[in-house]
């Protein structure tokens, strides 16, 4: 079974131990010789003598990365019974780099620090990561550990949760976009996968089914209609997700309905033509900054004029046009934040570069 390893790492030896079953393999080389091909290989790594996870395997294939932590946690890891896989490490090095090989999977995981004791006594510090996967993603390839994972995770184990908001101290940033059809894109060391539309779409479900507002009509429109699908989506998700029997939420092909409050959500064509005959208790306006003409906007904001308490949210990254309705709306919220303008009935929140950076 170790010939395989000849052509990676050189000639081995084989020692028996003496009075077990088991075996040591040493690829170290003639003594007094420089001659082991594993030790070379290590060195052109990085990791002789610094063991860490290379930055360059945390940024290979899906397959590979897969493969490092099932090797890893063949060899460290341990799995319960209720499928709670578990690895332990002293190495700081190696608990950054292992968290964030979980991190690039999407595998959720909860890292805590721990004095072990041995023999009654207390060791040093040591690094606890415990996650969940199951045998769709398996972190195993021993069969003994990967038995124990589960068949499939719950539902709540897929998804993140916010449990806590705090302010930070401004720094300087910008607004970005990137070349994907959902416009997703992964933030923080976590990779939580990120877009301003989330919460616009928890604000939409909210308007639909928390609002206390019978017959409650929510309308999504954006610049285009496909631009407006795209929170329709992130909706969809988050309505299966509170209500995976669809009991209550019934989602459709542009729709969602509210059976006890005979409430709808819809998507919206991007055409002011089409926009007749709605009674909007709520509008989203998605990606304003494109709008050549604020006829879109108008038209949602006068379909409220029957509501008691309508809200309209327009979100949007920054655009390049000054001539645009956005920049002008842009205008008229600095002046109210900077308290020359007073309008009661606005709430705006504007993240830029302070004028001072570079």
């Amino acid at each position: 079974m170790y010939d395989c390893l000849v052509p990676l790492y050189g000639e081995y030896k084989l020692y028996h131990k003496k009075g077990s079953d088991s075996f040591n393999v040493s690829f170290a080389g003639d003594k007094g010789k420089n001659n082991s091909k594993l030790r070379h290989k290590l060195i052109e790594a990085g990791v002789f003598k610094s063991k860490h996870i290379p930055e360059i395997y945390l940024r290979a294939s899906k397959e590979q990365r897969l493969a490092l932590l099932q090797g890893l946690m063949d060899t460290d890891g341990t799995v319960s019974s209720a499928g709670q896989c578990e690895f332990v490490q002293k190495s700081i090095l190696i608990a950054d780099g292992f968290c964030e090989l979980l991190s690039t999977l999407g595998i959720k995981y909860n890292r805590t620090a721990k004095i072990p004791r041995c023999n009654g006594k207390e060791c040093d510090e040591v690094q606890r990561i415990t996650f969940y996967t199951d045998k769709k993603l398996p972190c195993f390839r021993l069969q003994r550990k990967y038995d124990r994972l589960k068949e499939n995770l719950n539902k709540r184990m897929l998804y993140k949760s916010i449990i806590d908001i705090q302010p930070i101290e401004s720094v300087p940033v910008k607004c970005i976009s990137v070349d994907n059809p959902e416009s997703l894109y992964l933030c923080g060391k976590r990779f939580t996968v990120t877009h301003n539309t989330a919460l616009a779409a928890a604000l939409s479900l909210y308007f639909l089914i928390a609002d206390g507002e019978d017959g409650a009509e929510v309308l999504l429109a954006a610049n285009s209609k496909e631009q407006a699908k795209i929170c329709f989506g992130m909706c969809s998700n988050f309505a299966k997700g509170l209500d995976p029997k669809g009991k209550y939420l019934t989602t459709y092909r542009a729709d969602i309905l509210f059976d006890l409050t005979k409430s709808s959500l819809k998507v919206l064509a991007a055409d002011d033509t089409k926009l007749d005959g709605f009674n909007a208790s709520f509008g989203l306006l998605d990606e304003y900054h494109a709008a050549p003409t604020s006829k879109v906007k108008d038209v949602i904001k006068s379909s409220m004029a029957m509501r008691e308490n309508p809200h309209l949210a327009v979100i949007t990254t920054a655009g390049f046009s000054k001539e645009n309705p956005c920049y002008q709306d842009r205008s008229v919220a600095i002046e109210v934040l900077n308290g020359l303008k007073k309008d009661d009935e606005l709430f705006a929140a504007i993240f830029s570069m302070d004028s001072n950076d570079d």
